[in-house]
């Protein structure tokens, strides 16, 4: 299996509380326009089906704001309405080749959990998306701008996703933060694609 850029568990979360946005992405918990309350988580799921759709996330208004092929990559990416978006298991952020935003990504140390975590690390470097070539199954090579800080491990047969680390990432102003925690790779019949993410505001 190549590299692919997000880990999510394996553990499908129910849905039965979402509603539904516009462009097919779900949100559902305590969050309010702006990322909610410092403290106060807001979940999203998305249906990422799609080998070619990025589906566009704004952390501040809690919501998708837009969907688009990989043909529309180089439009998106003069945009500063999305701070983080979604294709299947891969993740860019507003940030370095992937946008003009000064978003980005830190990785958290292994065993810091999403409700202890409330003020961001000192020393925090947040890193840049870039672009890169990787072969694909059945040959091939695709080059793509996509996080680099967001890394994958599978293991066993059939293969099975370990748990995210948990993330900080900056939105598109490069003026607020956000703990990001993947939940689950599949929806509540067990399909996957559907990636269910939690995240809330932290201060700096």
């Amino acid at each position: 299996m190549k590299k692919v850029l997000m880990i999510l568990t394996a553990v499908a979360v129910m849905f039965s509380s979402c509603t539904k946005n516009t462009d097919g992405g779900e949100t559902e918990g305590g969050g309010t326009e702006g990322g909610g309350t410092e403290g106060t988580s807001v979940t999203v799921v998305v249906d990422a089906t799609s080998k070619t759709a990025w589906h566009y996330y704004s952390f501040e208004q809690s919501k998708f704001v837009g969907s688009a092929e990989i043909t529309e990559d180089a439009e998106w990416a003069k945009r500063t309405d999305w701070d983080m978006a979604i294709c299947r298991y891969k993740v860019r952020t507003n940030s370095g080749t992937s946008g003009v935003g000064k978003g980005g990504t830190y990785t958290c140390d292994e065993g810091v959990k999403f409700d202890a975590l409330t003020v961001a690390p000192s020393g925090m470097v947040i890193v840049d998306d870039i672009s890169y070539t990787e072969e694909q199954m059945g040959g091939g090579m695709l080059t793509e701008s996509r996080s680099t800080a967001v890394v994958s491990v599978m293991a066993g047969m059939p293969p099975v996703w370990g748990k995210s680390p948990l993330y900080i990432m900056s939105n598109a102003s490069g003026t607020g933060f956000y703990k990001v925690d993947f939940l689950s790779y599949k929806d509540a019949e067990g399909t996957s694609g559907h990636v269910s993410f939690k995240f809330a505001s932290v201060s700096k």
